[in-house]
């Protein structure tokens, strides 16, 4: 009896000895976070970090969209290993990129799968504001040593700045500028055909973006290339609701305002206007002017929209056409996806575009 007890001590010490030196191996592994060499870079949220050298960065996860756009115009579309729904969605990006669609999807509804993540072995991970500020699995990515860049941008300078930083981390300056530059052409033949308009001729204008009554706020992007285009927007003379990074306003207070142009990026929306009896004695409806804005790699001139140049062409062409007999839309699209992403388009794919319709895939993705 007494061997037997002294035989079970004698593994119950061993096995606290074995358990205690796997729980202090553990740590140990956790403390010891792979050194990164790389560069000191400050992000959208200043968060001072190290990032890998281009030349040591061979996979990237895009959790945020548009820094997967960005990639694939900067010609790094092949190291995108993850990514999110979105990227899935864009059917133009798919030609462009026909691997995103096979590729691993950790963030869908705002949650990161972090086992799905680690499985792309990103060496960089590219996320929006909101999946910062929520805390979706950045602690887990703290933890882990993988670094992740936080983008966010509301304004013009703000999306070029993010296009050439995210040029540097990619070693792909020039490309990024390339992009600039296109940018600032389109801003400056914006500025000659505004300058002839006069005030009372400026159209006063509803943005809807997505959803209805999500619209365009005062210090956004939207409202910026907006005014850029010559608009009058309308959502500046209300106070809007905000959900995280989107704003709202009401249908009574679009019937107020009584906009006389109504430009939409969602064919949904834009039936569900021409289709809904409350909207059918507002100015742009009764004058058949409400408009379908074009979609290319994403819906020209959302919030993250990398054609946001096209966009404001696009609407002065459209709104003012006495006044931009100069743009030519056509070649101004084919050019933007030509020389900044190496894509040649049809004319069937431009007419496609510019109509706005059945560009994205369904949100299953099964479309």
């Amino acid at each position: 009896m007494k061997l037997r007890t002294i035989t079970l001590m004698i593994c119950a010490i061993l096995i606290c000895f074995i358990s205690g030196c796997d729980s202090k191996d553990a740590v140990s592994q956790e403390k010891e976070k792979p050194a990164i060499e790389g560069r000191e870079i400050v992000d959208s949220v200043e968060r001072t970090l190290i990032v890998p050298y281009p030349e040591e960065i061979d996979s990237i996860s895009a959790l945020y969209t548009v820094t997967g756009h960005i990639a694939i115009m900067l010609d790094e579309g092949d190291i995108i290993t993850s990514c999110s729904k979105g990227l899935k969605r864009d059917k133009l990006i798919l030609n462009m990129e026909p691997h995103i669609k096979d590729i691993l999807m950790p963030k869908s509804g705002g949650v990161i799968n972090m086992e799905e993540l680690l499985n792309s072995e990103p060496d960089l991970v590219f996320l929006d504001t909101p999946a910062y500020w929520g805390k979706m699995g950045t602690d887990k990515l703290d933890k882990l040593g993988i670094p992740y860049f936080v983008i966010e941008f509301n304004s013009i300078e703000d999306e070029k700045y993010a296009v050439k930083t995210i040029g540097s981390i990619l070693g792909q300056e020039e490309e990024a500028e390339q992009y600039i530059k296109f940018f600032d052409r389109m801003l400056q033949i914006a500025d000659d055909i505004t300058q002839k308009i006069p005030e009372d001729e400026k159209w006063r204008v509803y943005h809807s973006i997505n959803e209805v009554t999500r619209t365009s706020a005062p210090g956004t992007l939207p409202a910026e290339w907006l005014e850029k285009a010559g608009c009058i927007n309308v959502a500046l003379e209300g106070d809007l609701e905000k959900e995280e990074d989107k704003f709202f306003t009401t249908v009574e207070d679009i019937m107020y305002w009584n906009p006389e142009v109504i430009l939409v990026n969602e064919p949904g929306t834009y039936e569900y206007i021409h289709s809904k009896e409350e909207w059918q004695d507002i100015d742009a409806v009764l004058n058949n002017r409400v408009y379908l804005m074009p979609t290319g790699i994403s819906r020209w001139g959302h919030a993250t929209s990398l054609e946001t140049p096209l966009a404001i062409v696009w609407t002065l062409k459209t709104l003012y056409p006495e006044y931009s007999q100069e743009i030519d839309i056509k070649a101004l699209t084919n050019e933007f996806y030509l020389d900044l992403f190496e894509y040649e388009l049809s004319d069937n794919e431009i007419e496609q575009i510019l109509s706005g319709l059945d560009m994205r895939k369904a949100k299953n993705l099964q479309d």
